[in-house]
């Protein structure tokens, strides 16, 4: 994120659960290691309008060609 040159980062996960504990109603220690993210993401999107961050569902059953 610190580089200016790039503008989209590709997020590769394989389990969709774990995007689920970052909204739990209480706090966890996977949510306070997203809220230290927060300010670099924030910074990212504000340097440039074309930056983007895209998350891809890879199941670890996936066969890769």
């Amino acid at each position: 994120m610190e580089n200016n040159d790039t503008h989209n980062i590709i997020v590769l996960i394989n389990s969709i659960s774990a995007a689920s504990k970052i909204l739990e109603s209480h706090v966890s220690p996977f949510q306070t290691s997203v809220i230290l993210l927060v300010s670099k993401i924030m910074s990212f999107f504000a340097r440039d309008q074309r930056n983007t961050i895209s998350f891809w569902y890879c199941p670890s059953k996936a066969k890769w060609l």
